[in-house]
């Protein structure tokens, strides 16, 4: 294991080597083109899966399906589709904060403001989208979400499980 690679225990970004400059080290750090490139498909997915939401008109979202065909296609779709690109890109917004967080340590930098303003932001993306484009947009969720992860940001192991496990049980019918 590199020296870099010490730096993070959530860290999976490719760290260049150390160089020398002005009597201390600095890190240099390059994206990781697959996590950018499953964070693509992940929207993409999104995306599709809210193709057909965007093809029916108001009344129709609340429609029954008629046929077991229609239940089992709806079913399936809900279950290998939009259940694993919502995951998969939640997921990687929970690693993006921790990342953030260990870049922000590692340069000695406070990151509440940093990781407050992209929030407050996406929060009004979001906005925004629900307004012009989407009715059903996530993108304030995440914001709000996000604000619950950072309060839980150091809390212990067993904690989040527990919180974990409530959350769980709060979204059972």
């Amino acid at each position: 294991m590199r020296q870099s690679d010490l730096l993070s225990s959530c860290s999976i970004l490719q760290h260049g080597g150390l160089s020398s400059r002005s009597s201390h080290y600095e890190v240099r750090v390059s994206r990781l083109q697959e996590v950018d490139a499953l964070r693509s498909f992940a929207l993409f997915g999104i995306a599709l899966s809210n193709f057909p939401i965007l093809a029916k008109s108001v009344d129709a979202l609340t429609d029954i399906p008629e046929t077991w065909a229609d239940l089992l296609t709806l079913g399936a779709l809900e279950v290998f589709v939009s259940g694993k690109f919502f995951v998969l890109f939640s997921f990687l917004f929970g690693w993006g904060m921790c990342e953030q967080l260990v870049s922000a340590e590692r340069r000695g930098v406070d990151p509440r403001g940093p990781f407050l303003r992209r929030l407050a932001g996406l929060g009004l993306l979001g906005i925004a989208h629900a307004l012009l484009v989407f009715q059903g947009d996530i993108l304030v969720l995440y914001a709000l979400l996000g604000l619950v992860l950072w309060s839980v940001r150091a809390a212990p192991p067993q904690r989040l499980l527990q919180l974990a496990a409530g959350a769980v049980a709060l979204s059972l019918p």
